[in-house]
C-alpha cells in the first residue's frame, strides 16, 4: 500500500510539473493570474490543462486513478486516514478548478468539453465508488471507497458548474461551484469523522470486518454515536453539512439551463440514496446488529479522552455548518465570484 501510494502520487506530481514548466516555458510566470491573462488563445495551455487535470484526479483518487486510495486508507493509522480523506483529496478537486480550469484550459480557449468531460468522470466515481462500499465488508475500505465517490460527486459539479458558467448561467454555475466546494469541507468532517470512529472500533475491539462486529452502541457508546453522526451526514441527511452541499449542486444542475444538466442532477440524487444505502448498512453491522461470537460485551469499555474528544468536535463542528451554513457558505462563494468572476 505504502509503495502504490509514493508511486501514484510521484506520477502525480510529475504531471504536474511538467505542465507548469510548459506555460512557464511559453509565459515566463507561474503567476496564474498573470497565466491567465497572457494565454488566451494558446492551444498548448490546453494540453498542460489536461495534464495538470490528471495529475489532480490521481491526488483526488477519481476513478479510473483511484486503486491507491482504498489500499493506503485501510492500511494508514485512522488519524492518517482522516487527513488523506479530509485534505489531500479536496486539493485535488479544489486544485482542478482554481488551477486546471481557471486559469489554464478556458484562458487557453477550451470551451466547455473538458468541463463536461469532468462531470461524466465525477458521475462515474460516484456511482463507481459507492457500489464497491456497498460491497465492502472492512470498516475502513467502506469510508475509503465512500470517499471516491464523493470526491466523484464534488468533481461532477465541479464540471457542470464550469459549463453552465462558460454557457452564460452565471447564478446556476456559482450555485453549483459553491456546493462543490462547501461539500469538500463537509465531507473533510464527515469523513474524518467516520475514520475516527471506525480506528476506535479497531482499536478498542480488534476486529475490522464489519459482519463480525455488531452491538456496540453500548459498549462503546461515544464511538457508535459519532459513526451514527458520520453516517447521516455522508448520507446526506439533515442537520449535517453534507445535506447543504448536495442540495445546492442538485438544485444549481435542475436550474441551469444546459441540455443535460437536469439528467446530472438526477444522476447526483440517486448517488446521494446509494450513500444512504452503505451508511445505513455500516451502522446496521456495526453499531446495532448483534453481538457476534467472541467479543466481550459483559462490561462497557473505556473508550479513552483522546480518541472521543477529536470526535465530539468533528460532530459540533458539523451541526454548526448546517445551523449557521454562512461560516462556511459565505467564504467559498466569495472566493468562487472572484475565482470565475
Amino acid at each position: 500500500a505504502a509503495m502504490k501510494f509514493f508511486l501514484y502520487t510521484r506520477a502525480s506530481a510529475l504531471l504536474i510539473i511538467l505542465a507548469m514548466a510548459m506555460a512557464y516555458n511559453r509565459l515566463g510566470t507561474l503567476d496564474l493570474d498573470a497565466i491567465a491573462a497572457s494565454a488566451s488563445g494558446w492551444p498548448a495551455l490546453t494540453a498542460a490543462s489536461v495534464l495538470m487535470t490528471v495529475g489532480f484526479m490521481i491526488k483526488a483518487g477519481c476513478f479510473p486513478l483511484h486503486s491507491w486510495l482504498p489500499d493506503a486508507h485501510s492500511q494508514a493509522p485512522a488519524p492518517f486516514s482522516a487527513l488523506l480523506s479530509g485534505i489531500l483529496v479536496a486539493t485535488g478537486i479544489y486544485s482542478t478548478l482554481r488551477i486546471s480550469i481557471v486559469s489554464f484550459w478556458l484562458p487557453g480557449g477550451g470551451g466547455d468539453s473538458l468541463p463536461l468531460l469532468l462531470t461524466s468522470l465525477g458521475l462515474s466515481s460516484a456511482f463507481f465508488g459507492a457500489f464497491r462500499a456497498m460491497k465492502e465488508t472492512d470498516i475502513k475500505r467502506i469510508p475509503a471507497y465512500s470517499s471516491i465517490s464523493h470526491m466523484g460527486y464534488a468533481l461532477a459539479g465541479l464540471g457542470l458548474g464550469t459549463a453552465a458558467v462558460v454557457h452564460g448561467h452565471a447564478k446556476a454555475g456559482e450555485l453549483i461551484l459553491t456546493g462543490a466546494m462547501f461539500h469538500l469541507v463537509a465531507h473533510a468532517w464527515s469523513k474524518g469523522l467516520l475514520f475516527l470512529s471506525a480506528g476506535s472500533v479497531m482499536h478498542l475491539l480488534g476486529r475490522r470486518n464489519i459482519t463480525r462486529l455488531g452491538g456496540t452502541l453500548r459498549l462503546l457508546p461515544v464511538t457508535s454515536a459519532a459513526m451514527i453522526v458520520a453516517a447521516m451526514s455522508i448520507a446526506g441527511s439533515p442537520p449535517f453539512p453534507c445535506f447543504v452541499s448536495e442540495v445546492s449542486m442538485i438544485v444549481g444542475s435542475a436550474s441551469a439551463g444546459l441540455p443535460h444538466a437536469r439528467l446530472v442532477a438526477a444522476a447526483l440524487a440517486f448517488a446521494t440514496v446509494l450513500s444512504a444505502g452503505y451508511a445505513l448498512r455500516l451502522v446496521y453491522h456495526v453499531v446495532w446488529g448483534t453481538p457476534k461470537e467472541g467479543l466481550a460485551y459483559a462490561e462497557r469499555k473505556a473508550e479513552p479522552p483522546e480518541m472521543t474528544v477529536p470526535m465530539l468536535s468533528l460532530a459540533i463542528l458539523m451541526a454548526l455548518a448546517f445551523f449557521v451554513p454562512t461560516m462556511v457558505l459565505a467564504p467559498i462563494e466569495l472566493t468562487i465570484i472572484e475565482v470565475v468572476g
